[in-house]
């Protein structure tokens, strides 16, 4: 990311606050960086793992597969392909820790 770049969002980032309503162009520049930083292995999405095991999903999309999983409360899920593996330990034991938590008074 270049200071430039930072510069700029944080001037359409003060002229939002300022106006209070929402920018589209303020948006779209903290969506690109937002995607940029979770794609890159040097960001979250590079650093993300699972009881040791490595997964490629970004940390925000995990959140929201845990929501999900508390919602629909579904013993079975299907994941088609998988990196190393993480994302694989971590759904099941999800649906676990969440089906515990269904059995409790």
């Amino acid at each position: 990311m270049s200071k430039g770049l930072t510069q700029r969002t944080a001037r359409l980032i003060y002229r939002i606050q300022k106006k209070n309503y929402p920018d589209p162009r303020v948006a779209r520049v903290i969506t690109n960086q937002f995607h940029r930083l979770c794609s890159s292995s040097k960001g979250p999405r590079g650093k993300t793992s699972w009881l040791g095991t490595p997964l490629r999903k970004c940390p925000l999309d995990l959140w929201i597969y845990q929501e999900i999983i508390h919602e629909v409360k579904s013993g079975v899920i299907i994941e088609c392909g998988t990196f190393h593996g993480g994302s694989a330990l971590l759904l099941p034991m999800n649906v676990i820790l969440l089906a515990g938590e269904a059995s409790q008074p």
